[in-house]
């Protein structure tokens, strides 16, 4: 409740105790705004993740970007460039949009706990 009363304050908060998110997503998580939900995805979608990602591949962790073939907010090609620079394989659900965990959430959860068969890595 506290929060919700002071929800600038409460994402300046979010902000310092999240140091991993992007500063734009971690201080609009405590506005449930649909301005704020959006703001935090286009952050998302358009943050520089190549750093990130070859930082991961390097300590040996399997990279796998997933994607829903109608999601309006990402597209094969970047993806796929992305995956190419990192070493990572890209998974392509044949009929979700953006709302993939909630459409299909079994998907979702065999990509993580490695049941569903990925690809090779593109590159």
């Amino acid at each position: 409740a506290l929060s919700c009363r002071h929800r600038a304050i409460a994402g300046l908060f979010g902000a310092l105790a999240e140091p991993t998110l992007p500063v734009p997503v971690a201080r609009n998580v405590s506005l449930h705004t649909w301005p704020a939900y959006r703001d935090a995805v286009r952050a998302l979608t358009s943050a520089d993740w190549e750093p990130t990602l070859t930082a991961v591949g390097a300590r040996g962790a399997r990279i796998t970007l997933a994607r829903a073939t109608r999601d309006r907010l990402s597209s094969a090609e970047p993806t796929a460039t992305l995956a190419a620079s990192v070493g990572a394989t890209v998974v392509t659900h044949p009929i979700a949009d953006h709302r993939v965990p909630l459409i299909d959430p079994t998907w979702c959860y065999q990509l993580i706990d490695g049941t569903r068969p990925r690809p090779e890595p593109a590159g």
